[in-house]
């Protein structure tokens, strides 16, 4: 079973917690669960169980897009990030390329 949600929980709990859970449910028959308001509405008065049963949709494979997700989520990092950070330490450092204006006749 999974370490992040209970079956038990509701859509807006699990959407709260991991916000990157909102593109599963969205393209997995729940495509009210992309706008808050509905959101807000429709994931609090449903819990996940009761959500897959009224789909049809098979727990354990809907539980593992849902792990995956949020594994995806937690592991990606962006190396460019962290070297963005150090070089606005440094100050300003402009680089850029100009084209030369003189031209040679061959």
């Amino acid at each position: 079973m999974t370490t992040y949600f209970q079956i038990t929980d509701t859509l807006y709990s699990i959407t709260e917690h991991y916000p990157e859970t909102v593109a599963v449910f969205a393209s997995n028959g729940f495509p009210q669960m992309k706008d808050g308001a509905m959101r807000a509405q429709f994931g609090k008065m449903i819990s996940l169980d009761a959500a897959l049963k009224m789909k049809n949709l098979n727990q354990d494979s809907f539980i593992s897009l849902l792990d995956t997700a949020i594994e995806a989520e937690g592991t990606s990092s962006d190396a460019t990030l962290a070297r963005a950070a150090a070089r606005d330490k440094d100050g300003l450092n402009v680089v850029g390329l100009l084209p030369c204006p003189v031209r040679l006749p061959l």
